[in-house]
């Protein structure tokens, strides 16, 4: 970086700090930070930020930085984030749980654990209040973590379930096929996407449906009959979570009902909670 970028990019940071005295809003400062640093990428612009994120870290107002730099996914402070993160042990705990909540929110999760394992070993030795406020902020970020690994998780699942219906496909196995596809209905509701999830299911049991009866009598059959029973199933939950259509749900409700291997698990706590659940938003209506 010139000394005319350094300038400018010290000018920049000057000027954000300014800001922060007079309590302004830090997105505009902020984002002029990031163009200076971004103008130009060199081992001395480097040289000259590992020397002044401490700086960056210890300011009164880091908090207010933080909060405009998620704001805007900051490079300069994203940046400052991860030096920290090289070396936990040389930061205060506050700065450690900013290091922290910045490499979640990267889904940087092994350095993350880094800094937050370090964090925890340090506060466990206190029960003060102030101590007792940093722990609980330290497991949101623990709970925050793990829940966005289990929606990446679910994200590779619904993958799996489209790859597992191609291949039964593919073998000639159609019930395979809707099976897998039941379990991508199913994925698709614990990430939020119950609309496609909704629509899916009619498909699939118009599909399933239609080879239940084709399947009457045959071994195949009892096989088909359970993937209905568990489609209806899940559309059944679908319009009873998210208030749909009252004469769909009771529909839904008495085919449930004559379905061959309902009828020989009635008063099973898993056929029958959910129908109980059903019944009563019907009567609700």
């Amino acid at each position: 970086m010139t000394s005319q970028g350094l300038a400018a990019l010290h000018a920049a940071v000057t000027a954000l700090f300014e800001s922060v005295a007079q309590n302004d809003d830090l997105v505009g400062p902020l984002s002029r930070v990031d163009e200076a640093y971004r103008s130009e990428v060199t081992e001395e612009r480097d040289e000259w930020l590992r020397n002044f994120y401490p700086r960056l870290l210890t300011h009164p107002a880091i908090r207010r930085i933080n909060q405009a730099a998620s704001l805007i996914n900051s490079p300069f402070y994203g940046d400052c984030m991860d030096i920290a993160a090289e070396s936990p042990e040389s930061l205060d705990n506050p700065s450690l749980l900013l290091a922290t909540e910045w490499q979640r929110r990267h889904k940087k999760y092994e350095e993350m654990a880094r800094c937050a394992n370090l964090l925890g070993e340090r506060l466990q030795q206190h029960a003060s209040p102030a101590t007792m406020a940093l722990r609980s902020k330290l497991s949101y970020e623990w709970c925050m973590a793990l829940n966005q690994q289990a929606d990446a998780l679910r994200e590779e699942a619904v993958t799996a379930a489209e790859r597992s219906a191609h291949e039964a496909e593919q073998a000639g196995d159609i019930p395979g096929k809707l099976y897998a596809v039941m379990v991508k209905i199913d994925l698709l509701q614990k990430i939020g996407r119950w609309q496609e999830a909704f629509a899916l299911s009619e498909s699939a049991l118009s599909e399933a449906e239609a080879l239940m009866a084709d399947a009457q009598g045959t071994e195949a059959g009892e096989r088909v009959q359970r993937l209905v029973m568990n489609l209806l199933y899940h559309r059944m939950n679908i319009a009873v979570d998210h208030r749909l259509r009252i004469g769909m749900v009771r529909e839904l409700i008495g085919s449930i009902e004559e379905n061959p291997i309902y009828q020989q698990s009635r008063g099973q706590p898993w056929a029958e909670d959910p129908l109980t659940k059903a019944r009563a938003y019907v009567g609700q209506q």
